[in-house]
């Protein structure tokens, strides 16, 4: 790891929720780095229906994953919600 390039933690690396590793790479990749779909897919080396497909079940087990975690049953959580980007 280089020491000069700057580190933002990321909130997806939370040890308790286990999400699988394709899972993490596409939400960190879309939703954290902000990368488009067109963008991840070349990094993912996939289409872009891949990504915006993988990014939407992974959201779905992250957030059944947030409520099985943070909060007891009869408390009220309110839907995650992330900003989904147009497709192009």
């Amino acid at each position: 790891e280089n020491s000069n390039t700057p580190h933002k933690p990321c909130p997806l690396s939370l040890g308790n929720l286990s999400l699988r590793a394709r899972d993490r790479e596409v939400l960190v990749l879309v939703y954290w780095d902000g990368l488009s779909h067109v963008e991840a897919a070349s990094v993912l080396d996939c289409s872009v229906n891949a990504v915006a497909l993988r990014s939407k079940k992974a959201k779905a087990r992250l957030q059944t994953k947030l409520a099985a975690s943070v909060s007891p049953p009869n408390l009220y959580l309110p839907a995650l919600t992330i900003q989904k980007e147009q497709l192009p």
